[in-house]
């Protein structure tokens, strides 16, 4: 199994910091620019195009102390967050269903584990019921 399926895509990890969530995981998503050259035919180079790129790295990687890295949270790590409520969680025609004790019937579905428990920890959080 590829790493990228079993921790939460960028954008919720994204999110989860910028909600004050602890940056302290196994993994991280790094950022980094990637620029293609060319030769401008007077001895120098010259930028061709700038590209943001995401990858993940783990948590020794010297671009997490950089500041330009989110937590990848794993299901294991999201669940320990959530380990203060009560959390069902089901497979439903290839989707994971995630539904928490406090949010009166709202669930969240989406095709992997890790991303549904962070769409429902930012839904808990962004909504008061719970604070980190």
């Amino acid at each position: 199994m590829k790493l990228e399926n079993i921790v939460c895509d960028i954008e919720y990890a994204k999110k989860l910091k910028e909600l004050g969530v602890k940056q302290d995981s196994l993994f991280y998503w790094a950022e980094t620019y990637t620029v293609d050259y060319i030769n401008n035919g007077l001895g120098k180079r010259e930028a061709l195009k700038d590209d943001l790129i995401n990858w993940l790295v783990a948590d020794d990687d010297y671009r997490v102390e950089a500041g330009v890295a989110y937590s990848a949270f794993t299901c294991e790590e999201l669940l320990k967050l959530l380990s203060d409520l009560y959390i069902e969680i089901e497979l439903l025609d290839k989707e994971f269903r995630c539904e928490v004790n406090i949010t009166n019937g709202y669930a969240i579905t989406n095709k992997k584990i890790s991303n549904a428990l962070s769409r429902m920890l930012i839904y808990l959080i962004e909504n008061k019921l719970i604070t980190i």
